[in-house]
């Protein structure tokens, strides 16, 4: 009895890790982000780089870069 529950045991956890995993992550949607920025500088370039490498696409987020004036503004685009 111990070596068929051993079996069954070794079995579920294969299947729970080659099998479950591939079934969760294969229709999910990209995660929506929105950065803001106040002005041209050199820390704002770092998001335009990163858009233009695509580095935001090979992390599954669907990236939206947005020019502000001030942080009253940035916030309420942010709540969208």
């Amino acid at each position: 009895m111990r070596v068929r529950l051993a079996n069954a045991t070794v079995f579920f956890f294969i299947f729970l890790a080659v099998i479950c995993p591939v079934s969760l992550f294969a229709a999910s949607a990209p995660q929506k982000a929105i950065f803001t920025f106040g002005g041209l500088n050199e820390r704002s370039g770092v998001l335009f780089v990163a858009r233009d490498a695509g580095i935001f696409q090979k992390h599954d987020l669907d990236a939206t870069v947005v020019n502000v004036r001030n942080a009253q503004v940035g916030m309420s685009a942010c709540q969208t």
